[in-house]
């Protein structure tokens, strides 16, 4: 799903991001962890194609990014959804027209937009606010419409940075379930996060660490000083990290591997595993035959 090599990317003449190796596989839960300015932000704007690599290589979802040309990203977009820090939801907008707005523009028939719609809004629990205009919501409840708006697309690969800023601890580990329910019908997550906390939900997902621009192996600490540690859950976390490359066991590969229910060891379709429309869920809005583009 995601392939880096030696990517190395700047902003403002400063060097962002220095040989950053990542390989992530179809079926994938990752979080990117590390200090504030240790550079997780700027990798995800590199994965949806916001920021062009220096130099690397870097394929995500099949597309090479280093060749995207501008006209081609709706390609990249239709694949992968982002969760963004500062939300970017239309304030003059209802809930329900923010999200929808995700499925109009892929051109999803508008008897299911409404029941993927009405089934995401229920899932993050923003049914009283549907018809609320975006401007007039608290900051928490901006950021559960760009996580729906997100989902509602069923997409390959989700990219979501911080998602849980903004949320309290019951909204938050609530939402990092519905995150990883998409993971076991086969999204691919990326989350960036400096919440100990958060990392203690999903102890399963892999963890990989930056430190100014590099992948690192982790330390002892891997948060903020000042953030939230979850001390009830420390025997929870898991012990095995990614290594310098930022590669996994093939032995743990294999195990995500079945999870997915659709990909090989290497993340390509298995001839055997039935199509990405015919997944379905609790949620209701996947398997979307013709309106899943």
């Amino acid at each position: 799903m995601v392939h880096l090599e030696h990517v190395t990317c700047s902003m403002g003449g400063v060097q962002a991001l220095s040989d950053v190796t990542l390989h992530v596989e179809r079926g994938d839960f990752v979080f990117l962890t590390g200090p504030s300015g240790a550079g997780k932000t700027t990798l995800l704007r590199v994965l949806y194609g916001d920021l062009r690599p220096k130099r690397g290589t870097a394929v995500v979802a099949g597309i090479d990014l280093m060749r995207l040309r501008p006209g081609h990203l709706p390609e990249l977009r239709r694949k992968v959804a982002v969760v963004f820090q500062d939300f970017k939801v239309l304030g003059e907008r209802t809930v329900f027209e923010n999200i929808a707005l995700a499925l109009e523009v892929r051109g999803v028939p508008r008897a299911s937009i409404d029941r993927r719609v009405r089934a995401v809004i229920r899932a993050l629990n923003l049914e009283e606010r549907s018809y609320t205009a975006c401007a007039a919501l608290s900051g928490g409840e901006q950021q559960r419409v760009a996580i729906a708006r997100s989902m509602v697309v069923n997409p390959e690969l989700i990219l979501a940075d911080e998602p849980t800023g903004n949320l309290d601890a019951d909204l938050a580990r609530h939402l990092i379930e519905l995150f990883k329910q998409f993971n076991t019908y086969g999204t691919t997550i990326i989350m960036a996060t400096h919440n100990r906390e958060v990392l203690s939900w999903a102890p399963e997902a892999r963890r990989v660490h930056l430190v100014h621009g590099r992948v690192s192996l982790p330390a002892a600490d891997i948060v903020d000083e000042g953030a939230p540690r979850a001390s009830d859950h420390a025997g929870d976390e898991p012990t095995e990290w990614t290594d310098r490359s930022g590669r996994t066991s093939r032995s743990d590969r294999a195990d995500r591997t079945s999870r997915t229910n659709g990909t090989d060891e290497a993340g390509g379709e298995r001839a055997d595993a039935p199509g990405r429309s015919n997944r379905t869920s609790r949620f209701g809005w996947f398997g979307g035959g013709k309106g899943r583009r």
